[in-house]
C-alpha cells in the first residue's frame, strides 16, 4: 500500500508536543509520511523561553520526517 504525503505545520507539531491524542496518532501512523517546511522547523526552535528539554525533543521529533526547502 502506498504511504500518504502529508504536509504539517507549526500547529499540529504544538499539538503533538501539548498531547493532544489526535497530532500523537498522526505521528504514529505508519502509513503516513510526514513532511514540514524549513520555516516550520525554524519557527518551533527560536521559539522564545524555549527549555532544553523541549529544544531535545524536538529535534528528535524532526529527525524521523522529511524536511522541505523553500
Amino acid at each position: 500500500m502506498a504511504s500518504i504525503k502529508l504536509l504539517i505545520d507549526t500547529d499540529i507539531f504544538i499539538d503533538y508536543l501539548k498531547g493532544i491524542s489526535s497530532a500523537k496518532a498522526l505521528f504514529r501512523s505508519s502509513n503516513i509520511d510526514i513532511y514540514c517546511s524549513v520555516l516550520t522547523r525554524k519557527e518551533l526552535l527560536n521559539k522564545p523561553g524555549l527549555k532544553d528539554s523541549e529544544r531535545k525533543k524536538i529535534i528528535t521529533i524532526f529527525r524521523g520526517l522529511k524536511i522541505l526547502d523553500m
